[in-house]
């Protein structure tokens, strides 16, 4: 993928090892498309292609993997639905191969370590646009049993280097709204922390309420905000202003230190709701 700017275009990448290395005839595609005016344009020019580089520098470092599902927020172990989206974000300062030439050098993810349930995804790889060290993986996983999943990815590099990742989740039927992995961070907390969580309707937009009470279940502070298109873990940065806290109460007294419990209750437009209770520690 690169920009287009007046016209114009470039890209660059390096070529695999996994290629013939008897000198040939190849062929480079181009596409371009402009979306504004819908028109597109496509060519190819001839170029030999064989041999190697002596000048090529080394290169061991295998990939880095990072694995999602769903969307760029989501913690392994949470829950999706039962057709979710599977994310791999692949770096490397080589590129990622994705030629198919070289006999198993393909990216592959292998769902509940069954061989069986192996699938070969290269052409399911982008690589960022203007940036050949670095791309994504999106695979659509479809009609998967409920319960606990695991996937594996493996990946190589153009210098055939590779690297392995696994992320778990829980397939659920994705019309029934869940939590997990209710936290707050930090915890224990002297100035501020924020309340986070995993849940099952990536998408949907999420009324959402943190009540802290004391340890004699006296209500101290009611935190509220709607969060119109939610992602997986909510909230989907760090430190979200509407859903942190500073140790202080609804009249803006601050708090005794000492254990606190609070709940956090979740509701879409159709109906759903959902409620998790845990602990924290505030420190003043």
């Amino acid at each position: 993928w690169a920009s287009v700017r007046a016209g114009r275009f470039s890209v660059r990448f390096v070529v695999p090892k996994d290629i013939a290395y008897n000198v040939g005839r190849g062929k480079i595609s181009l596409y371009a498309q402009d979306i504004v005016n819908k028109v597109d344009a496509q060519g190819y020019q001839s170029a030999l292609v064989g041999g190697a580089s002596r000048s090529a520098p080394g290169d061991s470092a295998p990939p880095v993997v990072q694995l999602f599902m769903t969307d760029e927020t989501f913690v392994s172990g949470g829950i999706t639905g039962l057709s979710p989206l599977f994310i791999a974000r692949l770096t490397d300062k080589s590129g990622i191969n994705t030629s198919s030439a070289g006999i198993g050098h393909d990216i592959t993810a292998t769902l509940d370590n069954d061989p069986t349930k192996l699938v070969t995804i290269n052409d399911s790889y982008t690589a960022d646009v203007d940036n050949f060290m670095a791309g994504r993986v999106r695979y659509l996983y479809k009609d998967l049993a409920p319960g606990p999943h695991t996937i594996r990815l493996k990946a190589w590099d153009t210098y055939n280097n590779s690297a392995e990742g696994t992320i778990d989740f829980i397939a659920e039927q994705s019309a029934q709204l869940a939590l997990d992995h209710v936290l707050n961070y930090p915890n224990p907390f002297s100035n501020i922390t924020t309340f986070h969580f995993d849940q099952s309707r990536p998408g949907a937009e999420l009324d959402v309420q943190v009540q802290i009470f004391t340890v004699a279940g006296r209500l101290v502070k009611t935190l509220r905000t709607t969060i119109p298109a939610s992602t997986s873990h909510v909230p989907s940065t760090i430190q979200d202003a509407s859903l942190s806290w500073n140790g202080r109460d609804d009249y803006n007294d601050q708090l005794a230190r000492g254990v606190y419990v609070y709940r956090v209750s979740v509701r879409t437009p159709d109906g759903q709701a959902a409620t998790k209770f845990e602990k924290l520690v505030l420190l003043n």
